[in-house]
């Protein structure tokens, strides 16, 4: 079975579809709180030490995935002009200070 990030995008749209079809959008709201919550306290626990870089990775991809589903729902293209013009502003900052955490 390929991995998701192997299959093409049709398929990729139809999982997308399907879980919005069968939880629906309200749902996945939820479950995309609870993903982002998970990695968060993922991050807190690796920052302390208490946590290995696989938690935090399973913890990134299902926030990935919620995320690919909010894509699709609001319009994948859409997503990735904001993604587009967001990283535009981080390089321009970059050239702008050294503050390597101000995004």
């Amino acid at each position: 079975m390929a991995t998701l990030v192997e299959k093409s995008r049709s398929d990729h749209d139809k999982i997308m579809s399907r879980a919005l079809d069968q939880w629906g959008f309200e749902g996945q709201i939820t479950k995309t709180f609870e993903e982002c919550s998970e990695l968060k306290n993922a991050l807190r626990r690796y920052k302390r030490g208490e946590a290995k870089d696989k938690e935090v990775i399973t913890e990134v991809a299902d926030v990935m995935i919620m995320a690919s589903q909010l894509a699709h729902y609001f319009g994948s293209q859409k997503v990735k002009d904001e993604i587009n013009r967001k990283l535009s502003r981080v390089e321009r900052r970059l050239g702008e200070t050294s503050d390597s955490t101000f995004a």
